[in-house]
């Protein structure tokens, strides 16, 4: 018996009832940054327009005609149009199948081959060591920790910014940051 084929798309309305339920699923609010549940796919697009204001690339994993994940890609505007926040979730019963790979994989991809982005950015609760794993396997490196960064169920919890700089096809060489530059001296 084959395994299903999974093929990333990009994402079309009729596709937002499916990403609504995966951002409503309790496993994904429990474990990811966005920390809210979205109540109506309306709700989700509002806050998938308010973060693509600067421009956005959306995809979802299409498994046998079920959207199983989505991923974002949103571009920051002015002196951050170099720069590219990420959200991704997975439906729960797709997890741990390489979905979740194979959307940023595709983000990245476009990220880097089409984009042309410097600066691949996101967050991550620090006890989602999954999550955590896939984004340092990709080159990803964690930039900073945010204690007690939200309360869910009574306790408080950490957060990581993480980043992804500098890719290979950057138009920036010779460039030097200020963390760069300081190290210089």
């Amino acid at each position: 018996m084959s395994q299903p084929r999974t093929t990333l798309r990009q994402r079309e309305d009729a596709d937002m009832p499916a990403i609504c339920a995966v951002f409503s699923d309790p496993t994904f609010v429990h474990s990811a940054a966005a920390g809210q549940r979205f109540e109506t796919p309306a709700h989700v697009q509002l806050w998938l327009d308010q973060m693509g204001e600067h421009g956005r690339v959306e995809i979802v994993a299409d498994l046998e005609q079920e959207v199983a994940g989505f991923g974002g890609l949103f571009m920051g505007g002015g002196n951050q149009s170099h720069v590219g926040s990420l959200v991704m979730g997975v439906r729960q019963e797709h997890q741990r199948k390489g979905i979740g790979t194979m959307i940023l994989r595709g983000l990245i991809g476009i990220a880097d081959q089409i984009l042309n982005v410097h600066r691949l950015q996101l967050t991550v609760y620090g006890d989602n060591p999954v999550a955590l794993r896939m984004y340092l396997a990709h080159g990803f490196e964690i930039e900073g920790l945010h204690r007690a960064f939200v309360r869910r169920d009574n306790c408080y919890v950490d957060t990581f910014s993480m980043s992804r700089v500098g890719h290979v096809g950057s138009d920036c060489r010779g460039c030097v940051t200020t963390s760069e530059r300081q190290a210089q001296q």
